[in-house]
């Protein structure tokens, strides 16, 4: 069974206070004292780095989108060779190999 919208909240949040108080033993809770302005800029910082790694994981995930279709498109004309077209780059060889039906059930 999957778990509750409630229960992945609170081990979200179990993991953001876990953050906290790693961040209280090697800061020593300095981050209430520190100027706005310089939190501020660590947000901006952090949210730079979370914006590009979604960016990386987006273009993994559409090239993986575009080599289904290619697998798809070449299933429905037949197989012109007995290998897929799935290099073994990008970090998807666990996609290569053999694409028909037979291959794959």
């Amino acid at each position: 069974m999957r778990p509750s919208r409630d229960d992945r909240a609170n081990e979200y949040f179990a993991k953001v206070r876990d953050r906290l108080d790693k961040g209280a033993g090697v800061y020593g809770d300095s981050s209430y004292s520190r100027d706005p302005l310089d939190l501020l800029r660590e947000v901006r910082e952090e949210l730079y780095d979370v914006s590009g790694w979604a960016f990386v994981l987006e273009q993994r995930l559409l090239a993986m989108e575009e080599r289904i279709r290619d697998a798809r498109e070449e299933e429905s004309l037949g197989p012109s060779a007995p290998y897929g077209p799935y290099p073994r780059d990008g970090g998807f060889g666990a996609f290569a190999g053999c694409v028909c039906k037979k291959c794959r059930d």
